[in-house]
């Protein structure tokens, strides 16, 4: 009897065995004996856990926007004034032509636009990413590109994106030999889009010495207080804190208008070559400016011409004069003191007319 007992006992509990091993309460075919999760479907690999979705590394830390290739093609076109576009009609300003060049990036679909915005300076706007969070990484993978040596770096080299809090863009300027680039990345409808700005400079003339003259502007005491304020960095001259355009930084300042309407301090950053390190290197500089907007195209004309002959009566230096259909430049180098203080006058018809005067203390 006790024998038939321990035989049924025996039994109940390799039966109890068996089924346990057999049951499977997720049902993803793995015992729940053997199965590490057994409330949630998994794989055997896993032990019957979930496989965890790795991140794509290579394409969230890496992610490559447009091919270097791509992008040299695009900037070597720029630095030879050689865009190429898929129509033969001329230009019709601030008109979007689609171009020719092919992005082998992720968004490769993206077309690459031309906007021609006067006769020497035009915008190339290169979709990048349709998703606005892509930002900061589309501008350090731009930065890459512009450092690289199979990519961009034989003329742009220098270029760094910087972020600008206020416009939420990342931005730089470019000044070469013969024309200046301004970089703007930022996110325009919902896209995160690269705009080139491409300008070409003015036609230079002969320079010529310009004596002082006698004053007819009435401009002569005020030009002399501000080269005097220059001579020492327009110290004591320099109010609040106005507002920030990459690259310059404007302040308030108390110095006379010269009749314009709007007059600042501002920290001027440009980039220049250095001969002995044979690279460019940013400086930034103490320049006064005072500038006018104009509605009327004859009267930003005269308005030019009122400021640029205020400086031969009132100054002495070497001048040169740049003159094309919508940009009038007129420079004067000034000894003043210790100092070389560069005075321009600019005329600029660009969507509405321009002018203005700045004093630049250049060392």
């Amino acid at each position: 009897m006790k024998r038939r007992n321990l035989l049924i006992l025996f039994y109940l509990l390799l039966t109890n065995l068996v089924q346990a091993q057999q049951n499977d309460s997720d049902g993803d075919g793995i015992p729940d004996s053997e199965d590490l999760c057994p409330a949630v479907a998994g794989t055997k690999a896993n032990k019957g856990c979930p496989e965890v979705e790795k991140p794509d590394t290579k394409l969230t830390e890496n992610k490559t926007f447009i091919e270097a290739a791509d992008f040299r093609r695009i900037l070597q076109d720029i630095y030879n004034d050689a865009i190429r576009l898929n129509k033969n009609a001329k230009p019709v300003y601030n008109k979007s032509y689609t171009t020719d060049y092919k992005k082998n990036g992720s968004n490769k679909n993206f077309a690459v636009s031309y906007i021609p915005k006067s006769s020497s300076s035009y915008n190339i706007l290169i979709p990048l990413s349709n998703n606005p969070s892509d930002l900061e990484k589309v501008a350090a993978g731009l930065n890459k590109l512009f450092a690289a040596e199979e990519c961009c770096n034989y003329k742009y080299g220098k270029v760094k994106l910087q972020y600008s809090e206020k416009n939420n863009s990342y931005d730089d300027v470019l000044a070469l030999d013969d024309f200046g680039m301004f970089f703007n990345l930022g996110v325009v409808k919902q896209q995160v889009q690269l705009k080139l700005t491409r300008y070409a400079y003015a036609k230079k003339v002969a320079p010529k010495v310009t004596p002082p003259v006698k004053n007819s502007s009435g401009f002569c005491a005020d030009i002399k207080t501000i080269l005097v304020s220059g001579e020492n960095q327009f110290k004591g001259f320099i109010g609040s804190f106005i507002k920030k355009e990459i690259p310059n930084e404007y302040y308030a300042t108390t110095l006379p208008k010269l009749g314009c309407t709007d007059t600042y301090i501002i920290n001027n950053t440009e980039l220049e070559y250095n001969a002995i390190e044979d690279a460019m290197e940013r400086k930034v500089y103490k320049m006064y400016s005072t500038e006018q907007k104009f509605s009327d195209i004859n009267a930003a004309g005269e308005k030019y011409n009122i400021l640029k002959k205020a400086l031969k009566d009132c100054c002495s230096g070497i001048s040169e004069e740049q003159n094309n259909t919508n940009q009038k430049v007129f420079v004067m180098q000034i000894n003043q003191g210790q100092v070389k203080i560069i005075a321009t006058v600019v005329y600029v018809n660009l969507m509405g007319q321009i002018v203005s005067l700045s004093f630049k203390v250049k060392d």
